[in-house]
């Protein structure tokens, strides 16, 4: 019989499951021995092979089965048996690694957050030293950084040196030994040297530019932090892990793209966020300090290409601050400036020597919200962001007769040139919205001036003895006059004899129930000359165009051109007052009369309108060389009012309906040469923008 058994050995592969046992040496595989009972031709006889497996399995267990049955059946239960085995391996190997990748993980979190909480530390290490040692005690080694420097090293970098040596020492520890405290040494050298390298390439590359940093100095990220003139740690810490995940070239990118595209007088070099001065915008924290420190620390760039303050989406609770020359304040479209309403964050000023006193109250005037002086070159322009007066509890302590003093105005600019106020909404303001004074070549473009009708003095636009300026593209809701010209009250208006001259207005929208559209006065004793205005629409306005004034005055107001106003719902098209009584003080010489001559329109088309005109001179000082062409005024049906009430004129009209009175007789078109539109151009209607970008950013 034994004779006659023959053997087939097959040899599968097969991994240990667990350690291998210490007394068996074999190799790691799967023996079946198929014993083949009787001869050749019997197997082929009856057509399937009756076998005994034997089966031994090498590892933790030795287990044996002999069974008979079909080979196929044998092969079927093995390979079962392998499939288990192979999904135990596979899952003690992820149990395996999910413990490596746990502990890699921690690892690195505690390195880097080591790393991340000494670069904040060395940066308020730097700053308390700056100022305790390095300006005290050290002054005489540091004193070499302020001073010019000759060759590329100075005295003060020793300092540099001092803050390797804990750096040097920590990497070195954490290099060549293991565990979790050298660890963290290593990562807080990394730390020290990464601030390092940081504060060398912002303070000495960006911002003092001992070397050449390239075109990275134009990345926004960067050119706000080397506006603010110090390191953020934490920040600089998730920059370096940004570049190490391969996020450059995006960054790069986005940076090189204009976002913003804006027009202005002039562009600017340098920008800035408010943020970086630590501006909060979340319409409680006062961001006073704030923009006065961005502002004051722009205006070194003055004269290396200006710079720019940007305003982001938020609300900037904000008490009074002042521009500087050469400068750009851009607010964002979703930026609201809103003004305080704590008194205390208006400071006292001395009143306009025009003036010689508060409008509101004798003496002194509160610092109007966004102010300047004796500035050159500078914009305010935005996205059509806002700026809100919150002039509601000013209004109220107005009308309670509870302020000793004038109330601030939204934004006042006096004895500059080169001005441009646009794309902005202004709302609520305490009292004038916008009140250049005593300035030269200004653009007030785009605004939409929004405030209740019945709000106290709320005027528009108030160009006051400014010479070259040109409004145009603008809307205004106001309580008072949408524009109001003026150059200075009585005595002190005369004296100081600045005239508002060469001023454009186009392309206005009023609505103003009370007040009037454009109004030439009360205050017009420094003169008003060469006005022109076209394009005017209004809608439930007072009155067109109204000239205010009265004896004690002084002073002029003449060469007025009006063409192509449109009006509908107004109470008087023309109005002329020689009688507006109020006077700044008793001191005023009532022999001061105004001249009012050459005063034109022509073009105007008015519906459901009370009164054509009222024109009313100064006895014995009559407003002379009136002229009127080409106007039709439909008076309401419900008027009972005489159409025109003229006293103290002298003028000429030609086909106005209604027939006009008798002081302004009815001439031929071609005898009216004095109410055409002057040809010519004045300065500032030449005046070009350019296109200027705030590139990159998360805010465009």
């Amino acid at each position: 019989m034994a004779a006659g058994i023959s053997f087939s050995l097959r040899l599968t592969r097969f991994e240990f499951i667990g350690p291998k046992p210490n007394s068996i040496t074999l190799p790691a595989c799967l023996l079946s021995l198929p014993i083949r009972r009787g001869g050749g031709d019997a197997a082929l006889r009856f057509g399937r092979r009756k076998t005994t497996t034997v089966r031994f399995v090498v590892g933790d267990k030795i287990s044996t089965q002999v069974g008979n049955g079909d080979e196929g059946e044998g092969e079927e239960e093995i390979g079962k048996q392998i499939l288990a085995g192979r999904v135990e391996v596979k899952t003690a190997r992820k149990k395996s690694e999910r413990f490596t990748y746990l502990v890699a993980a921690v690892m690195s979190s505690l390195g880097i957050t080591s790393m991340a909480v000494m670069a904040v530390g060395m940066e308020f290490w730097a700053r308390w030293a700056h100022k305790a040692l390095w300006h005290a005690s050290l002054w005489h080694m540091h004193e070499s950084h302020h001073k010019p420097r000759e060759g590329p090293f100075e005295l003060n970098d020793i300092f540099a040196i001092i803050n390797a040596v804990p750096a040097i020492a920590l990497l070195s520890y954490g290099f060549f030994h293991k565990g979790l405290v050298p660890g963290l040494c290593f990562g807080a050298g990394l730390g020290i040297t990464v601030f390092g390298m940081a504060y060398m390439f912002v303070h000495d590359g960006l911002v003092h530019k001992r070397f050449a940093v390239g075109p990275i100095a134009n990345v926004p990220y960067f050119r706000r932090v080397a506006a603010a003139h110090q390191i953020i740690g934490i920040a600089l810490v998730f920059l370096i892990l940004a570049l190490a995940n391969s996020r450059l070239v995006e960054s790069r990118k986005q940076a090189s793209t204009p976002m913003c595209n804006f027009q202005a007088i002039n562009c600017r070099k340098h920008s800035a966020v408010l943020t970086d001065f630590g501006g909060k915008g979340d319409g409680k924290t006062s961001n006073t300090k704030a923009f006065q420190s961005a502002i004051n620390h722009l205006s070194q760039y003055a004269s290396d290409g200006g710079a720019q303050l940007i305003v982001p989406p938020g609300k900037w609770l904000t008490g009074s601050f002042n521009l500087t020359s050469y400068f750009t304040l851009y607010i964002h479209e979703n930026a609201v400036i809103l003004a305080s309403q704590d008194e205390s964050e208006f400071p006292l000023i001395e009143p306009l020597p025009s003036y010689g006193r508060g409008r509101d109250a004798p003496g002194g005037r509160y610092i109007s919200l966004i102010f300047g002086i004796n500035l050159v070159d500078v914009v305010i322009t935005g996205g059509n962001g806002t700026i809100d007066g919150q002039g509601s509890s000013w209004w109220v302590k107005f009308r309670a007769d509870k302020l000793k003093y004038t109330r601030p105005y939204l934004i006042e600019i006096l004895y500059s040139k080169q001005i441009q106020i646009s794309n902005l909404t202004l709302v609520n303001s305490p009292s004038w919205h916008v009140h250049p004074v005593y300035s030269r070549d200004i653009i007030i473009q785009g605004l939409t001036i929004l405030a209740p009708v019945d709000s106290p003095n709320t005027d528009g636009i108030n160009p006051d003895s400014c010479t070259n300026t040109r409004i145009e593209d603008c809307f205004i809701v106001s309580g008072d006059d949408c524009v109001a010209v003026k150059s200075g009250w009585d005595e002190y208006g005369i004296k100081v004899g600045l005239p508002t001259q060469q001023l454009v207005i186009r392309r206005l929208t009023c609505i103003s129930p009370d007040s009037a559209v454009i109004a030439l006065g009360s205050e017009m004793s420094g003169g008003i000359q060469d006005v022109r205005a076209e394009d005017i629409t209004a809608i439930t306005t007072e009155s067109g165009v109204r000239i205010k004034t009265a004896p004690g005055r002084g002073a002029y107001v003449k060469d007025i051109f009006v063409r192509r106003m449109t009006f509908q719902t107004m109470k008087y098209v023309f109005w002329m007052t020689g009688s507006y009584g109020s006077h700044a003080d008793e001191g005023y010489d009532p022999k001061a009369l105004p001249v009012i001559q050459n005063i034109n329109y022509r073009d105007v088309v008015a519906e459901n309108v009370t009164i054509a005109a009222k024109l009313e001179g100064i006895k014995g000082d009559p407003f002379t060389g009136i002229c009127m062409s080409n106007v039709t005024i439909e008076i309401s049906s419900l008027s009972k009012k005489k159409p025109w009430n003229c006293s103290e004129i002298e003028g000429v009209t030609s086909k106005v309906s209604p027939q006009p009175c008798s002081l302004l007789p009815d001439k031929e078109p071609g005898s009216l040469k004095a109410c055409d539109f002057p040809e010519d151009k004045l300065p500032i209607e030449s005046v070009p923008l350019k296109t200027c970008s705030i590139i990159g950013g998360k805010y465009f």
